[in-house]
């Protein structure tokens, strides 16, 4: 872990601020990334990447439903049930993970009632688990790339499902948090599925070495995964507040808060936070792949949107503890990169 000792604070360990103000390291005068003032891609990069996001399939039109109904308030589960039932492919993927170790009840019981099973993940967790689900695929690509992803997907819903949770005490739409947290690092996919093993080695070696994602991914490729996820979700006509989120997603991490958007401060500090409090738990869950050493930082200006317009519970450690004990949860759809431990 890295920052300040919580010795050396009045911070209370496990909670927010101390994920903010202990955990992260404050952000380097010079952005290593400047996000205001990116270098321009090379003609040569632009058009690989172009063409090679123009050969992914369309997201299929269920899909938009599926947003609709999600986003109304009106919605039940057994509407979005009845919607799921009309694909035996997608009904048979939501009955399986209702029934996994992360959303089965304790006593074991089976369902077959895509209704029940949706109940016991939310909609919100529905709605992510059924974007995954219909998402085309990018390319082929060989094992270590599909366990690569593994890891990237791992990351974005974890996010995903600490910004939903979050998200009740701000202003701040669950479901659209939710969705941007779980799309925010799609461009990782387009780098797995364009670059071969000396590149995306070549990226772990830069994190390794103390360098910005983002940085280590301009040096190496010529773009980074703000670019390739942009470009994807621009071709999966995503809603606009999702593909101009994947742009503005790392502004939290180097740039004060005068630099973002104005209408965007909430939810780009919302997501950080999320991040944050991720990043602190790496004695629960280690985080692997090739980003696994990229760090998130903090820009101390910052803290008023924390503290003053998203209204979160700062030192509420029995959230974080909430949190935590959700992250182990989720590690159980991924035996592939967590295995279960035994009980002994």
């Amino acid at each position: 872990m890295t920052g300040e000792s919580p010795e050396e604070t009045d911070i209370p360990e496990h909670c927010l601020r101390w994920c903010f103000e202990v955990i992260a390291d404050s952000a380097p005068e010079t952005p290593p990334y400047d996000l205001c003032a990116p270098p321009p891609l090379a003609a040569d990069t632009l058009q690989r990447l172009k063409s090679a996001i123009s050969e992914i399939p369309p997201l299929p039109e269920i899909w938009n439903k599926v947003c609709k109904m999600v986003e109304s308030d009106e919605a039940a589960a057994h509407d979005l049930a009845r919607l799921v039932e009309q694909d035996p492919v997608l009904t048979a993927h939501v009955l399986k993970w209702g029934n996994s170790a992360a959303y089965a009840p304790t006593d074991g019981a089976i369902s077959h009632d895509v209704s029940v099973t949706l109940m016991r993940m939310g909609m919100d967790e529905a709605q992510n688990l059924i974007l995954e689900s219909l998402m085309p695929e990018i390319g082929k690509i060989g094992e270590k790339s599909a366990i690569e992803a593994q890891h990237i997907w791992f990351h974005c819903k974890a996010v995903a499902m600490f910004a939903r949770q979050l998200s009740e005490f701000t202003p701040v739409n669950n479901h659209q948090a939710a969705l941007i947290g779980l799309l925010h690092d799609i461009g990782k996919l387009i780098i797995l599925h364009l670059e071969n093993d000396t590149s995306l080695e070549e990226i772990a070696n830069h994190l390794h070495a103390g360098k910005a994602d983002l940085q280590a991914e301009a040096e190496v490729l010529g773009y980074t995964h703000i670019d390739a996820g942009m470009m994807l979700a621009l071709h999966w006509q995503l809603p606009r507040e999702v593909h101009r989120f994947i742009y503005f997603h790392h502004h939290a991490c180097w740039h004060a808060p005068n630099e973002w958007p104005q209408d965007m401060h909430q939810t780009v500090m919302l997501i950080h936070a999320a991040h944050l409090m991720l990043q602190s738990m790496e004695n629960t869950v280690e985080p692997g792949g090739i980003w696994a050493k990229a760090r998130r930082t903090r820009v101390d200006a910052s803290e008023d949107i924390l503290r003053h317009r998203l209204h979160l519970p700062l030192t509420d450690s029995a959230l974080y503890i909430h949190l935590q004990r959700e992250l182990e949860r989720l590690s159980r759809l991924f035996p592939d990169i967590y295995p279960p431990q035994d009980d002994e």
